[in-house]
C-alpha cells in the first residue's frame, strides 16, 4: 500500500519499517549520502515510511559499522548469480 499524500510505501509498524530498511540496503547499492537512511511515522496516513533526511537509523548505522550489510550484499550477489 502507498500513502495517498506522499506516495511512499506504507509499513504498519516501526519494526516492519526497520526490517524493510535494512533489507533494502542489503539489496540496493546507494552512493554515500543517498537513499533512505531512517524511518518516520507519517502524519497523513499514520503508517511508517523511509526518509533520506536526518541521522541514520541506529540499527542501520550498526549494521554498516559491523559489516553486516556488506556480508548480506555479498550473499545476495551470489544468490542471484547462481539462479
Amino acid at each position: 500500500m502507498h500513502c495517498p499524500v506522499t506516495r511512499k510505501v506504507c509499513y504498519d509498524s516501526a519494526v516492519l519499517a526497520e526490517e524493510a530498511l535494512l533489507s533494502h540496503h542489503a539489496r540496493q547499492y546507494h552512493a554515500s549520502g543517498s537513499g533512505p537512511i531512517n524511518i518516520y511515522l507519517c502524519d497523513h496516513c499514520h503508517t511508517w515510511h523511509f526518509t533520506s533526511k536526518g541521522e541514520p537509523h541506529p540499527k542501520l548505522a550498526e549494521a554498516i559499522k559491523q559489516g553486516a550489510l556488506d556480508r548480506e550484499r555479498e550473499a545476495n550477489h551470489w544468490e542471484r548469480k547462481l539462479r
